[in-house]
């Protein structure tokens, strides 16, 4: 995909009164203070620019696309451990972008597929859907897709939003309409959703808006990406219509990430962030959306650092390397669970207690489901439980079992399948138990939870 723009270039509005150098003695270095600083800002308003100009995809005579109906995405492929940070790490970068955001229980729009087999899932996608995930250019020949430079490729379905001015108070109404680019075809102006009219020279009749998207990843060429680098460039390529083909200059951005494998970027930099929020905090019905980008690019640049990748807090397992297919999967997991990763920590107590490319057992297992009922993994927590009451690894003690699930039906970080299972084996148990024996499965349970400052309540 080629993009092309129309160039403006930032206009500088600085102006310098007298420029005093307490104790320095030296007119010379104060006079050249100046120009110093305005050719610094000047070189950076040229980056600015290249930078927005190239990677924003704008067709001629129409708004630049994004989301404005809430991202759900959707991650698989990977082990589970790595789809749910993949997954958060989507959400977390829309919100930061001021992008809107689904919750935890919504319709998938945004599909990332990591598959060892791009060729077939391609085939099997475009024989039952031909025309789903369309670009403005057509789908790619299957050839042009597999020999891209790029091991991550990137479509979306975009809908049509009509700008309506009402004739009272000069608001403005949205209506959806599917609008499928590509393919050579014109825009049937017949259609109810045509948006004829209500546009002007400053503004458009109609937006883009991106309906759903599909990000697929080719694990073949994964060998030297680390969990985080991935997640924050399909946070990138998901969230806006980026032209990834271009040469971004010499800003640091995530965009990179599949140049120079010897000093990829670590992660979204300071650079991508503003990308992302302009995008999504400018009017995209304005004509001078472009430019409106490239100020904000260049003030939250100048006012957070020019370079750098941002550091939010993350797991310290998102910082290796992708396990490959061939890859020891449990030694991999058990470098993460013994770093403290909850998750992982659940993960190898299901492969011990399933016997999944390890001897099956059960006391292991019971270890590292401990390990992540005690910070709070729901999942593990029910598990635990299940190993009390059959004597799995443990001694059988449904005082102990019921403990566990009652925890798991309380504690806020239980998922809804845990806590449903849960609250179906104490009713179950409620008659094989003395009421002596729940009594103190409540108080173990209520103590747990007090020292995880939560509190007991069963419905």
């Amino acid at each position: 995909m080629t993009c092309r723009h129309g160039t403006v270039t930032l206009a500088m509005a600085a102006a310098f009164a007298s420029w005093g150098w307490i104790g320095s003695g030296s007119s010379a270095l104060s006079a050249n203070l100046p120009t110093v600083t305005i050719e610094a800002r000047q070189e950076l308003e040229r980056r600015v620019d290249h930078f927005v100009t190239a990677e924003v995809f704008q067709a001629p005579g129409e708004s630049i696309m994004r989301w404005n109906t809430p991202v759900c995405p959707s991650v698989v492929g990977l082990p589970r451990m790595f789809d749910d940070y993949i997954q958060g790490r989507i959400l977390d970068v829309a919100r930061a972008a001021n992008a809107p955001a689904a919750g935890k229980h919504c319709r998938a729009d945004l599909y990332v597929i990591a598959t060892y087999d791009p060729k077939l899932f391609l085939q099997k996608l475009w024989a039952q859907v031909p025309h789903a995930h369309v670009s403005r250019n057509g789908l790619p020949g299957m050839e042009r897709v597999l020999r891209s430079p790029r091991p991550v490729y990137v479509w979306f379905n975009s809908e049509l939003h009509c700008r309506i001015d009402s004739m009272s108070g000069g608001k403005s109404a949205d209506m959806s309409a599917v609008y499928f680019g590509g393919g050579g075809g014109a825009v049937d102006t017949t259609s109810p959703y045509f948006c004829g009219g209500g546009g002007s020279r400053l503004s458009y009749s109609s937006v883009n808006a991106i309906r759903s998207a599909l990000v697929l990843v080719d694990m073949n060429r994964m060998t030297r990406v680390t969990t985080r680098e991935l997640a924050d460039y399909v946070a990138m390529v998901g969230l806006a219509d980026l032209c990834l083909n271009a040469k971004a200059g010499t800003a640091p951005t995530i965009l990179r990430l599949f140049e120079d494998p010897e000093q990829p970027p670590q992660g979204l930099s300071v650079w991508d962030q503003a990308l992302l929020y302009s995008i999504y905090s400018t009017r995209q019905a304005s004509v001078l959306q472009l430019s409106e980008i490239r100020a904000i690019v260049l003030a939250r640049v100048e006012h957070q650092g020019s370079s750098g990748a941002s550091t939010p807090p993350f797991p310290l397992w998102t910082a290796e390397i992708i396990p490959q297919r061939n890859t020891n999967i449990v030694g991999w997991y058990r470098a993460a669970a013994e770093r403290g990763d909850a998750y992982a920590q659940f993960a190898l107590g299901v492969i011990f207690a399933n016997g999944q490319d390890v001897p099956r057992n059960y006391g292991t297992a019971a270890e590292w489901f401990r390990k992540a009922a005690e910070q709070g993994d729901g999942d593990a927590q029910f598990n635990l439980g299940i190993l009390y009451a059959d004597g799995g690894g443990v001694p059988r003690d449904y005082v102990k079992a019921c403990k566990w699930w009652l925890v798991a039906r309380a504690d806020s970080g239980s998922s809804g399948e845990a806590s449903a299972l849960s609250l179906a084996k104490l009713r179950a148990s409620a008659s094989q138990m003395t009421a002596e024996d729940m009594a103190r499965a409540h108080r173990q349970a209520s103590e747990w939870l007090e020292s995880h400052q939560q509190k007991l309540t069963i419905h």
